[in-house]
C-alpha cells in the first residue's frame, strides 16, 4: 500500500453519527486527535481560563477524551502514555492545573503544506484553509476524470460555506455572513469548527428538535467558539435563556 500523499478528510466527520456511534478504535482515537489539534496558533477557554495553543496542540482532559471515545479513563491514560513512550514518541503531554496540553510531534507530516509527498496517481493541492488534498487527474492510471471540489457561493469563503453547512440552525444567512467577516473567522476556522462540534453534541442544542440552537449570527457575534459547552447544566436551559438573533 502506498502511504504517500494526502486524502481529503474534513473535520466535520467528527459530527457524523457514524463517526461516534461505537467506542473508538485506537486508530480512530489517533485520527480524532489529529483532527482536533490546532491548525494555527489560537486560544481556548477552559472553565473561564485562557489556554494558548500552538499549531499541532490540543487541550482536553482525560474525562473529555473518555466521553468522546467512549472509553474508560484508565484506557485513555494508557493510550496517551503509549503514544508518549520512547518506543512510539507521537505526542508530548504537558499537564497544568487547568487541563492537559498535548503536542503532536511531527504534525507537519500529517498537515504540512508541501507537495513533495504527492501520490503517483495524483497531485497534491491546497484547500482554502491550508490543508492538503489529493486531486486525481484525467488520463493517469487509477483515475476516472479530474476530481473538482465544489465551489462556494459567490462572495462566500470556503470556510464560511463549511461553517454554514455544519451549523444546525440555517436562518438569516446574510447576517451570519456579515458576522463571519466582521470577526475575521476565516483565520479562526479550525477553532470554530472544533467548538461547534462540541455544541452540536450538547443536550442544550439537541433537545426539543434543536429549538434552543441560537441564530448563527448570534453565535458568531457572541464569539461563542471561545467558550466550552456547559456540560454541567445540559438540559436545564429555558427558552428565555436562548438568543434568537
Amino acid at each position: 500500500m502506498d502511504s504517500r500523499g494526502y486524502i481529503k478528510l474534513h473535520r466535520q466527520i467528527q459530527t457524523s453519527k457514524i463517526w461516534d456511534s461505537d467506542p473508538f478504535s485506537r486508530g480512530q482515537a489517533w485520527v480524532d486527535m489529529l483532527l482536533s489539534a490546532a491548525f494555527a496558533p489560537r486560544s481556548v477557554r477552559i472553565r473561564g481560563i485562557r489556554v494558548d495553543l500552538q499549531r499541532g496542540q490540543l487541550a482536553l482532559s482525560e474525562v473529555e477524551y473518555a466521553r468522546r471515545w467512549k472509553w474508560s479513563r484508565g484506557k485513555v491514560r494508557r493510550f496517551l502514555a503509549e503514544l508518549e513512550s520512547k518506543t512510539v514518541q507521537q505526542i508530548v503531554q504537558q499537564k497544568t492545573n487547568v487541563t492537559s496540553v498535548i503536542t503532536i510531534l511531527n504534525y507537519e507530516k500529517y498537515q504540512g503544506n508541501g507537495t513533495a509527498d504527492s501520490t503517483a496517481n495524483g497531485t497534491t493541492s491546497s484547500t482554502a484553509n491550508g490543508q492538503q488534498t489529493d486531486t486525481i487527474e484525467e488520463g493517469k492510471e487509477g483515475g476516472e476524470g479530474k476530481e473538482v471540489p465544489p465551489k462556494p457561493p459567490r462572495g462566500d469563503s470556503a470556510q464560511f460555506s463549511d461553517f454554514w453547512q455544519a451549523y444546525p440552525n440555517k436562518k438569516d444567512k446574510g447576517r451570519a455572513r456579515k458576522a463571519w467577516k466582521k470577526h475575521k473567522c476565516d483565520g479562526l476556522f479550525a477553532q470554530i469548527m472544533e467548538t461547534l462540534a462540541k455544541y452540536k453534541q450538547c443536550n442544550q442544542w439537541t433537545r426539543d428538535g434543536g429549538e434552543f440552537v441560537p441564530m448563527p449570527s448570534t453565535w458568531l457575534n457572541g464569539q461563542r467558539w471561545e467558550d466550552e459547552p456547559d456540560t454541567a447544566n445540559q438540559g436545564r436551559q429555558t427558552k428565555s435563556a436562548v438568543y434568537t438573533g
